[in-house]
């Protein structure tokens, strides 16, 4: 959740992250209460957890509060308390969500840090969380209330994790705190497409596309790529509402997600699961040259981080010899997770003049019935445009037809929930033979097969021989356990250790903040960005 930790480097303000996820266990601990009618403004209630506070300002729906150390204008806290109303309208009126505001009591927003019994901003431009009595609220930075064009991002990023938590919509950390930061970060681009600060941690995604979509640390790594890759995954929600022209996907995983659900499974069953595998694959091919409407900016930028951090620019995924004759597959550690993806140069000697053949397989031992956990793509790039090519899953291989002269990429993404079995995947630039045919499944009754004479056979207590024309079920098949647990790859591994936050900054006591060395390393990084 995208808060920011402000800090001064040659007397600019710089912001770092959102902390609403180290109160994820306050907030996720109960259930927002259905509104109440509405009733005349003016008698909307004043509902105050901390205790006495010396200076409050109302809006229609707002109370912003700061304490006795501080002091500030009634027109500047009046500007704060108008993008509160502004994001309010935009968030939950024109997008139709559910609102955190039950109709009696005021929405309370703190200027933290200003003394007496007002919560402290933790180093960070803002947070949301409820207070002790379960009540919705949020605290900003000084430094974010003192600069309002920057305010305004923040607050639609803070106050969408509000409308997040009024849906009640994937609650279960393990599996939907990517998707709440991904779409809080997205909310904050749709809502102050403007201000530039919410895809500052694109690079953090980009350069460990492998981690998947559910990765979500915040120094686990030491502040290096993959932490803070769940920012930086709003890019996904960005293809499915710019280049998809899908935007009301994205609102109604929210409004008609479940509590328990798994924000990746509501999307493939309401997207289906061909066109979430193509938006996958798809938003993947993009992210090679970055055709978006900022795209640009978006390729300087994960340019210059990567300058930073060239030991952890996986961006290139190289192709490697497999075991099987003529076939290639990539690393252990560029193996994707779940919802993860690969770009990967295509060798030019597999090119037999303008024809490319391309055949992509899991790599397990019935590899051909699990075909379908991966999607591919081609991408030709001559003169600097791109030309994407579908490789069909349900087919043995794809013959493409290119520009001998045009650099090509083959881009594969897994399309898996974070329960499914591991796998690695395999490709090929040769013809492959037809699938084979399947047998039609039996259902399996519990009863044993009647023989031509009309009666069960008998019952030996010997166990059936094994037919070789059966194999057994491969670990991609119905019939396999789809949900056991085994370790991922060390290299990303998002729980370190039992001690350390599950998701890198939540279900930590109110009193933790963000490491003293993120303090420094991450506003260095983001006063760069600000300031270009």
């Amino acid at each position: 959740m995208l808060i920011w930790v402000l800090s001064a480097v040659a007397g600019a303000t710089m912001p770092l992250l959102c902390g609403t996820s180290q109160h994820a266990s306050e907030f996720l601990s109960h259930r927002p209460r259905s509104p109440s009618p509405p009733v005349p403004v003016p008698t909307l209630f004043d509902h105050e957890s901390h205790g006495e506070i010396p200076n409050v300002l109302y809006s229609e729906q707002f109370a912003l509060k700061w304490g006795p150390d501080h002091t500030m204008s009634d027109e500047h806290a009046s500007a704060i308390l108008t993008h509160f109303e502004d994001i309010h309208t935009a968030e939950v009126d024109d997008w139709s969500m559910a609102s955190p505001i039950d109709g009696v009591r005021y929405f309370n927003v703190y200027v933290g840090d200003t003394g007496g019994v007002i919560p402290s901003a933790g180093g960070m431009a803002g947070y949301y969380t409820t207070d002790s009595d379960h009540k919705p609220m949020i605290v900003l930075g000084l430094d974010t209330v003192a600069d309002l064009t920057y305010a305004r991002s923040v607050i639609a990023h803070e106050y969408f994790h509000a409308v997040q938590w009024a849906s009640e919509s994937f609650w279960t950390w393990e599996t939907g705190s990517w998707f709440w930061e991904a779409t809080a970060t997205w909310a904050a681009g749709e809502v102050v497409p403007d201000q530039d600060s919410y895809w500052n941690f694109l690079p953090f995604y980009a350069l460990k596309p492998q981690v998947g979509l559910y990765h979500d640390t915040m120094d686990a790594f030491g502040g290096a790529p993959p932490d803070l890759h769940q920012y930086g995954a709003f890019i996904f929600a960005r293809y499915i509402s710019e280049v998809l022209d899908r935007p009301e996907t994205i609102l109604s995983a929210w409004r008609d997600g479940g509590t328990d659900e798994d924000p990746v499974a509501w999307l493939r069953i309401h997207m289906t699961d061909e066109v979430f595998g193509d938006a996958l694959v798809g938003h993947a091919a993009r992210n090679l040259t970055w055709e978006y409407a900022d795209g640009e900016r978006w390729s300087d930028w994960v340019d210059e981080v990567a300058s930073w951090h060239p030991e952890q620019d996986d961006r290139i995924a190289p192709l490697i010899a497999h075991s099987d004759e003529g076939w290639y597959t990539v690393s252990s550690e560029d193996t994707p997770a779940a919802g993860g993806y690969n770009l990967a140069p295509i060798p030019l000697d597999v090119v037999d003049g303008e024809e490319l053949i391309v055949a992509v397989r899991a790599d397990v031992e019935e590899g051909l019935a699990s075909a379908s956990k991966f999607r591919a793509r081609v991408v030709s790039i001559l003169d600097g445009e791109p030309t994407t090519h579908i490789v069909d899953p349900a087919a043995p291989h794809t013959v493409i037809t290119v520009d001998p002269a045009a650099e090509l990429w083959l881009v594969v993404a897994k399309i898996a929930l974070i329960a499914d079995f591991p796998m690695n995947y395999k490709v090929a630039f040769f013809p492959q033979p037809d699938f084979p045919e399947e047998d039609e499944p039996v259902e399996d009754t519990g009863v044993p097969p009647i023989d031509d004479t009309g009666e069960a056979p008998e019952d030996t207590g010997e166990a059936a021989p094994e037919d070789p024309e059966d194999p057994p079920p491969s670990a991609d098949s119905d019939d396999a356990d789809t949900t056991t647990e085994l370790d991922p790859p060390p290299a990303y591994d998002d729980n370190p250790s039992e001690t350390e936050s599950k998701s890198g900054c939540s279900y930590i006591d109110n009193r933790q903040y963000i490491p003293t060395w993120l303090l420094f390393l991450v506003p260095a990084l983001l006063v760069r960005r600000r300031n270009r």
